[in-house]
Order: structure tokens, then C-alpha cells, then sequence
């Protein structure tokens, strides 16, 4: 009997795409170990977080100094409070990794970023104000020397507003860090 067309390669391949064809296999992939790609760092991630929330509130004062108009008179900035959660969160959660406890410390340190930078940001209006009455009265004077009365005065405005600033922006860290801590 003759045949017409030739035959099929060594290994039962078909070239055709008939149903004898057998697709190559994919090279095997490099698998790491299991834990060999985890990021446990406690210790870092709370470390960087620190210095994030420090340097934001910082920044978030300076802020609030500068909405100040001439007359005194200041703008609560809440989207700072959450730009400082958002800074505070991706930090701890990339550097720390998957540490349980970092979303409830990016929680604790931007609470704690956004009051200090509030209290930072009334004592320099304090400090421009009394500067502009003629008086001499610094920053650090006003933050170390009267801290009772700033303190005082930002509890006494401290309102629904604050709260939910305070709230909302500790729970925006703490859903940041846990995001990119287990990315």
C-alpha cells in the first residue's frame, strides 16, 4: 500500500495539528521554598513608621500653619490626616510585611502623628501670633513651656470632626498596612 503523505516524526508528534499533536511543555519554573519570600520585620517596620509619622506630623503642623490667614484665624486640614495615614500605612505594611501587629501600630502612630502635628501646627499659629502682637514667644515655648494651655486649647475645639478625622484616618493606616503587608 502507498502513501502519500509522509509520516509522522519520531515521539508520535504530529506536525499538522492532528489529533495525535502534542503541544512542547512550558520549561519548569524556578518554586521557592515555602517562607523563603516572606517579610517579617517587626522591628523595621516599626522603626520607618516612626520616622514617617514623625517627619508627616511635622509637615502636617507646618501645614497648618501655613492655611493660616492673617488674622489668626486657621483651617482644619483634615485630607492631611489622611494623606499622613496613607504615608504611615504603605510604609509599615511594605517594609514590616506581614507582622500582625504593624496595622494596629500604623493605626496607633498616625493617631498619634495627627494630634502632635495639631498641637505642632497650633503652636507655631501661636507662636506667628504672638510675634505679630510684638511679642517674643518661640515654638519650642510654646510647646514645652505652655504645653498645659495648647493642650487645653485643643481639647476645648476638639469636636465630631476631629474625632472622625482621628477615626477615619487611624483606620485608613491600619487597612494600608495590612493591604501592603500582604501583598
Amino acid at each position: 500500500m502507498s502513501v502519500d503523505h509522509p509520516p509522522p516524526p519520531a515521539g508520535g508528534r504530529n506536525p499538522f495539528g492532528a489529533p495525535g499533536y502534542h503541544r512542547p511543555e512550558a520549561p519548569a519554573r524556578f518554586v521557592p521554598p515555602p517562607g523563603a519570600g516572606e517579610r517579617n520585620h517587626l522591628g523595621l517596620g516599626l522603626a520607618v513608621g516612626v520616622l514617617v509619622a514623625v517627619v508627616a506630623a511635622f509637615a502636617y503642623g507646618g501645614l497648618l500653619w501655613g492655611l493660616t490667614d492673617r488674622h489668626g484665624s486657621s483651617v482644619e486640614f483634615h485630607f492631611g490626616a489622611f494623606v499622613m495615614a496613607a504615608l504611615v500605612g504603605i510604609t509599615v505594611g511594605e517594609v514590616g510585611g506581614r507582622v500582625v501587629a504593624l496595622p494596629f501600630a500604623a493605626a496607633l502612630l498616625t493617631a498619634g502623628a495627627v494630634i502632635f502635628g495639631s498641637l505642632f501646627g497650633a503652636a507655631l499659629i501661636a507662636g506667628d501670633t504672638a510675634a505679630g502682637l510684638g511679642h517674643s514667644l518661640s515654638v519650642t515655648d510654646v510647646f514645652f513651656h505652655h504645653f498645659g494651655s495648647l493642650w487645653r486649647a485643643w481639647t476645648h475645639d476638639f469636636g465630631l470632626g476631629r474625632l472622625s478625622t482621628l477615626c477615619c484616618s487611624a483606620l485608613t493606616a491600619y487597612g494600608l498596612a495590612r493591604y501592603f503587608g500582604d501583598r
